[in-house]
């Protein structure tokens, strides 16, 4: 809860300033002034939840300024400081909604933080009953949005959610959907209850909707949206082992005016892979995608097949830098689709004669490439140069079918300490002895040479 106390008399209000301990009381933020105007200026900025306010001062008046902070905040705890001659200007003051009055010059310190704890538990009472209000017609707002039909509840949405409003998408970033599916890769959210404890405490939120495994939607009150969208950010990477991205998708606008937005920003959202992550972004800058310049899977095939890796990899190169330049969501998806189909096939096949492993089309290290369309792009170019290399030594045989079942074994086995040629005969079934004659007769070496030297 935030605090402003006004008295045109500065010692006064350096009295009231250090009577409590205020963090005690619930109390993060003390602001002062020392006129109505300066109140006033304040509370616009600030818009604190507790106002103490002297009943007489300069430039405006404390049952003014109670006037004008009520008039845009009516939930604002408003109480007036004054002296017995000042009473009559209390009576009709009660009548602007203002909580009630304390007596400057016999209030003490018990008495204030009784007034100040009773002020956050009746505001903290109003937050869970409004949240719940707000939440439940938020809730069928945000379905009819989805929906992409017009709300026969419009009404309803304006009467609960009557003021202007910020809606921010915030997802836990994750792996691209189409190399996750493929193969296999599962991804835990965050704790729901964690994240919707952490988001209320670290920004003015009215309402908070899971719409998916790894999104959820906030309805913020205006004010500050990209710097509380940096903080927050900031404040759940911290917290959590996972980065999170948020994007504005309306900033201090009518709540009909944010189901509009919220209702046509799905293709727009594809384009947050072309972003880093954890990225706080506008939707007014995500440019609709190019759909054009479809992928040719024909030649790629073609290309595959006849071993012309070379002329492969450049095609892919125009193709990657040609989606990733024009942000082409639906060319990117089909490129990284197209070519993690062909990793797949080829996984645990071929095995590579230089140090005897089998092509991995992906191992757990990779996983940190997965979350934007740059990385995913190297990635996968140095997977397909690896694919490439692999298949044209499988292609390239040189000895006979036992020399080269000798040479992988070794590959695979040369850890062991107890490899030697009776092992590998065996395995082989064929003698040790005529083995290393036809070994030595085709690589001009003995087996146990080319066991120490791998």
């Amino acid at each position: 809860m935030k605090v402003l106390l006004a008295d045109d008399n500065p010692l006064i209000l350096d009295y009231f300033v250090s009577m409590l301990n205020w963090n005690e009381c619930g109390v993060e933020t003390v602001l002062s002034a020392t006129d109505g105007k300066k109140a006033w200026a304040c509370f616009k900025k600030y818009r604190p939840e507790f106002v103490l306010v002297d009943i007489q001062m300069p430039l405006m008046t404390g049952i003014e300024l109670a006037k004008e902070i009520l008039a845009i905040e009516p939930e604002t705890m408003v109480y007036f400081l004054t002296a017995y001659e000042e009473f009559s200007y209390v009576k009709s003051a009660l009548d602007l909604g203002v909580q009630g009055y304390l007596l400057k010059h016999e209030i003490r310190a018990e008495q204030l933080r009784q007034v100040v704890e009773k002020a956050r538990e009746s505001l903290a009472a109003k937050r869970r009953t409004q949240r719940l209000s707000a939440e439940a017609s938020f809730h069928a707002m945000v379905a009819s949005a989805l929906k992409n039909n017009p709300s026969e509840k419009s009404n309803e949405f304006k009467l609960t959610l009557t003021d202007r409003y910020s809606l921010l998408v915030l997802e836990q970033d994750h792996l691209y959907p189409s190399l996750k599916d493929l193969f296999k890769i599962e991804e835990r959210a965050v704790d729901e209850g964690k994240l919707k404890k952490l988001c209320v405490s670290n920004a003015p939120v009215v309402a908070m909707l899971p719409v998916g495994e790894f999104q959820h939607l906030l309805l913020l009150d205006p004010g500050a949206t990209v710097e509380t969208a940096y903080n927050l950010v900031k404040c759940l990477n911290d917290q959590f082992d996972v980065s999170f991205t948020i994007l504005i998708l309306s900033d201090d606008m009518p709540i009909l005016e944010c189901r509009d937005r919220l209702a046509n920003h799905a293709s727009q959202w594809k384009l947050k892979y072309f972003y880093p992550r954890s990225s706080v972004m506008s939707i007014d800058y995500l440019q609709s995608a190019d759909s054009g310049s479809m992928l040719d899977e024909a030649a790629l095939d073609a290309l595959f097949q006849a071993g012309q890796y070379g002329e492969l990899s450049l095609l892919m190169d125009r193709q990657y830098t040609l989606a990733i330049e024009r942000r082409n969501s639906v060319l990117f998806e089909r490129l990284t689709r197209y070519f993690a189909t062909v990793l797949s096939r080829y996984h645990g096949k071929p095995v590579a004669r230089s140090h005897g492993k089998a092509f991995l089309a992906f191992e757990s290290d990779d996983l940190s490439s997965w979350y934007d369309c740059y990385s995913i792009y190297q990635w996968m170019r140095g997977k397909i140069s690896q694919l490439a290399k692999q298949l044209h030594d499988a292609s390239q045989r040189q000895f006979s079918d036992i020399v080269q079942r000798t040479i992988d074994y070794v590959n695979l086995h040369y850890a062991n300490a107890d490899l030697d040629v009776n092992m590998i005969a065996a395995t082989l079934k064929i003698s040790a002895n005529r083995l290393n004659v036809i070994f030595k007769g085709e690589t001009a070496d003995t087996i146990w040479r080319y066991i120490i030297r791998v």
